[in-house]
C-alpha cells in the first residue's frame, strides 16, 4: 500500500502563488497588446507618410485590444487602391497578396490609353479638364501599389511577440 502526506499548508501556498503568477501574466499580456495596438496605429501612419500618401487616404485606422489580440480596421474605401495599386501602373509592379485577394489590374482594359475619372479641384493629378455635364474629370493610367496596410502587417507579426515578451518578463515572482 502507498500512503502520500500532503502538506495541505505548502499546497494552499502553492496553488496561491500559482493565481498570483497568472493574474500577472493576464496583466502583463493586456499592457503588452495594448502597447502593441498604440505602435501600430503609429507604424500605419508612419508608412503611409513614407509613400506619400495623404491622411485624408489613410482614413481612419482602428486597431483595437481584443480579448485574445489587436484587430486593425480602416474606413476608407480609397485606402484599397491606394494598397494594391490599379490599372497597367499597378499591373507592373502588383501588391504582394494581390493573387491571394482576388484583386484584379485593369479590369475594363483600358490598358495604355488609361482612363478618365471624376475629381476634385484638390487632387493633385495636373491632367484634368470639365466635362459635357460639367463634372470635373482627371486622367490616369492606374497607380502603384503602394501597400501601407501590408507593411504595417508585416512589421506587427515581428512585432508583437518582442513588445509582450518584454511585459512578460517584467513579471516578479
Amino acid at each position: 500500500m502507498w500512503e502520500i502526506e500532503l502538506d495541505l499548508e505548502k499546497l494552499t501556498k502553492g496553488i496561491e502563488q500559482v493565481d498570483d503568477f497568472a493574474e500577472k501574466f493576464e496583466k502583463a499580456l493586456n499592457d503588452g497588446l495594448k502597447e502593441f495596438s498604440d505602435r501600430i496605429e503609429k507604424k500605419y501612419y508612419e508608412i503611409g507618410a513614407s509613400y506619400g500618401i495623404p491622411m485624408s487616404v489613410l482614413g481612419s485606422v482602428r486597431p483595437r485590444y481584443i480579448a485574445n489580440g489587436v484587430e486593425i480596421t480602416f474606413g476608407n474605401e480609397v485606402t484599397l487602391f491606394f494598397e494594391y495599386g490599379t490599372g497597367v501602373k499597378g499591373q507592373s509592379d502588383p501588391h504582394p497578396k494581390a493573387p491571394q485577394a482576388g484583386w484584379v489590374y485593369d479590369v475594363n482594359k483600358h490598358g495604355e490609353y488609361g482612363w478618365w475619372y471624376p475629381t476634385t479641384t484638390n487632387d493633385p493629378n495636373p491632367y484634368k479638364y470639365v466635362d459635357k455635364q460639367g463634372v470635373l474629370r482627371a486622367w490616369t493610367k492606374g497607380k502603384f501599389s503602394k501597400p501601407v496596410f501590408y507593411n504595417t502587417w508585416l512589421w506587427g507579426t515581428r512585432a508583437i511577440y518582442q513588445i509582450v515578451r518584454k511585459h512578460v518578463r517584467r513579471i516578479k515572482v
